[in-house]
């Protein structure tokens, strides 16, 4: 079942309580984190993330992101795909870390940009090589490893990778311990890759449709291992613009982590893999440098779920909005107000608390519906199963009007038509939804 505002309240109370207590569980703080970002992204974590320390609390935003990483990718608006709202680069974070653990991050953050991103992303077709270290300190592995664990605990899947979190959280703590460094080194694998030319020929027949997945996408993917014979483990592809990092965490060993035949994966690690005894890394021309290229379509298929998922559409983001579906072929596209949400896996939605929702939901064969209200407003918020020409889904936010029609409601309206004119002042579907409420009673 879909996580509530209900189960933010009450597990942040969990988490206060054991705070009183003087000591906080690890797992319940990972399990706070993703439902602060999605229903309460401005208020504060009650012990920091890193630390655990109960004397200590969050005093600024801490992006998960780097923020000179996302200023220097230029751009003005970020999309948050739980949330469906449109944030600028310094709002893009949480407060989630007390200031002793930001001055953590910052030391390896300080190097990040000016001597690696910078580069790679003003001259994404040139060689680069760079010294990793900085009087002993491995600045790039330990920048790369702090996104990656930062991205990972605020993610939905995080209680899944528990493990990998504790790992590379105590690293991040005290990366000169020789017993973290080595659980570090057996445990993970990372490697840095940057778009190459044969992913440049793959990408060519779509052209900027999905470029923008491997060359200005802000956003993770996590894949989880079973559980049982196979090892515990976890992979996840973060993609930082041109910038991709990739970690494997396994608890025993990485047979199940092979990405193709053993000297291809060989190759992989020779040209791209980043260690903590690593003293320089080189991104190679376009022609030389290694990208795992039959990832492409993994990549491209979750790329374009989170964009057209993404996007709700309401007056403020249009433009952000309208640029980015004009080049999408949704897979499923939700016309829903800020922080409401619809999983398309539970076939839920998510509501915070200032709707008030009649206690059943309604699935009539490929729809799901929920009414609700606002103030006086009488609301609908209905999904329709495969209404898109690709098979996708809609999900919409719709007012019930005085004179049995459905309109936009507020916030979910575009102020444009989009793809094509699809879209218009006028909700899809609208006489088929229509017929629907009438045959329900809620005219």
């Amino acid at each position: 079942m879909m996580a509530s505002e209900k189960d933010y309240k009450e597990q942040k109370d969990r988490v206060i309580k054991q705070k009183r207590e003087g000591r906080v569980d690890p797992l319940d703080l990972y399990k706070l984190a993703p439902l602060l970002h999605r229903w309460r992204p401005s208020d504060k974590l009650p012990v920091c993330l890193l630390c655990h320390d109960v004397t200590k609390t969050p005093t600024q935003r801490g992006h998960l992101y780097p923020l000179s990483i996302l200023r220097e990718a230029g751009r003005d608006m970020f999309l948050d795909c739980s949330r469906g709202t449109g944030v600028t680069a310094s709002k893009l974070a949480y407060y989630a870390f007390c200031p002793d653990c930001e001055g953590k991050f910052q030391q390896g953050e300080t190097h990040l940009n000016p001597k690696f991103f910078k580069r790679l992303f003003h001259n994404t077709d040139q060689r680069l090589k760079v010294t990793t270290q900085n009087d002993g300190f491995p600045w790039l592995f330990y920048s790369c490893i702090s996104i990656v664990w930062r991205i990972l605990c605020f993610s939905s899947q995080n209680v899944d990778c528990f493990q990998l979190l504790e790992c590379l959280r105590r690293y991040l703590l005290d990366w000169q311990d020789s017993k973290q460094i080595h659980h570090v080194q057996y445990k993970v694998k990372l490697f840095i890759f940057a778009p190459n030319s044969e992913l440049d020929q793959q990408i060519k027949p779509d052209g900027s449709t999905n470029q923008r997945f491997f060359y200005e996408m802000f956003n993770a993917y996590i894949s989880k291992e079973p559980t049982g014979t196979e090892p515990e483990g976890c992979a996840a592809w973060i993609s930082c613009g041109p910038m991709h990092i990739l970690m494997f965490y396994s608890e025993a060993n990485f047979k199940a982590y092979h990405m193709g035949p053993e000297d291809e994966h060989l190759e992989l690690e020779i040209l791209s893999m980043l260690e903590t005894e690593t003293e320089t890394f080189t991104v190679g021309d376009k022609a030389s440098r290694c990208f795992p290229v039959e990832m492409y379509d993994q990549i491209v298929k979750w790329g374009t779920k989170v964009v057209s998922s993404a996007h709700r559409l309401p007056e403020e983001q249009a433009t952000a909005s309208s640029e980015s579906l004009l080049h999408v072929d949704a897979t499923h596209l939700d016309l829903l107000p800020r922080d409401v949400s619809y999983d398309t896996v539970t076939d839920e939605f998510g509501l915070p608390s200032m709707f008030r929702v009649e206690p059943t939901m309604r699935p009539c064969g490929s729809v799901t519906i929920v009414k609700a209200s606002r103030g006086s407003d009488n609301l609908l918020f209905i999904a329709v199963k495969k209404a898109l020409a690709n098979k996708g889904h809609i999900a919409l936010g719709l007012k019930i009007n005085s004179d049995n029609t459905v309109s936009y409601m507020k916030g979910a309206a575009p102020n444009r038509s989009i793809q094509g004119g699809m879209y218009s002042t006028q909700p899809p579907l609208k006489e088929y939804i229509e017929a629907i409420c009438c045959s329900l009673g809620f005219f």
